[in-house]
């Protein structure tokens, strides 16, 4: 039976047919990517080395703005007719940036208060995090964003992907559906994601600066 199935394969990418598909695949990506007349290609470089001589809470705080910029370019290219293919990625990228936002100031203001700090804690739980995060920041005074709405919806955004399956993959790990709801409005998420973000925003520099003059004084 094995044999069978390598034969199948040889004889699928010995395929006159195959071969010139993938052929005229190949000239389309390299004709939409390079040679464009308005795009010049930079190469970058990912550098790894410096984003962990920054330090584990300031790390944290970087990525999370990443993935939110990575949100935003991808929401605005769904939002501005460019594509619908997208939107999986631009979910995600933005429920990450929350949970390692979350994970920062978890993290520091455990750090500050003399409580558990460690950020694995509760693997990717949004909910769990977001509650103790919210109550340590009253405890300290620094919730100068009133945190009703933006705890409202932390909820709704681990309610619909609880523990960061929803949108990366097609089922939870049982099999079952991966997201709780069958529809998101791309429009209204996007406002929703806004907000949430400057809240939290927020929040963070108001950590930060706090545990700043903590250890000035």
């Amino acid at each position: 039976m094995q044999q069978t199935v390598e034969n199948e394969w040889e004889d699928l990418f010995q395929a006159e047919k195959f071969r010139e598909c993938t052929q005229l695949c190949q000239a389309r990506i390299v004709d939409a990517s390079f040679k464009a007349k308005d795009l010049q290609r930079i190469d970058q470089v990912a550098n790894f080395r410096d984003l962990n001589k920054l330090g584990v809470l300031a790390s944290l705080s970087y990525l999370a703005g990443q993935y939110y910029r990575a949100a935003q370019i991808l929401f605005q290219k769904s939002l501005g007719g460019e594509t619908n293919s997208l939107f999986a990625p631009a979910l995600f990228c933005f429920r990450h940036s929350v949970e390692l936002r979350l994970k920062e100031m978890y993290a520091r203001s455990g750090s500050m208060l003399g409580e558990e700090w460690d950020f694995h804690k509760f693997s990717h739980s949004i909910a769990q995090f977001a509650d103790v995060v919210v109550d340590r920041l009253i405890r300290l005074g620094l919730a100068n964003v009133e945190p009703t709405e933006p705890l409202r919806l932390l909820k709704e955004l681990a309610n619909l992907d609880p523990d960061s399956f929803g949108f990366r993959y097609p089922t939870d790990k049982k099999f079952g559906p991966a997201t709780s709801v069958d529809f998101i409005s791309m429009g209204k998420f996007y406002d929703a994601m806004f907000l949430l973000n400057w809240a939290l925003e927020n929040w963070s520099t108001n950590l930060y600066e706090a545990e700043n003059h903590r250890l000035e004084n």
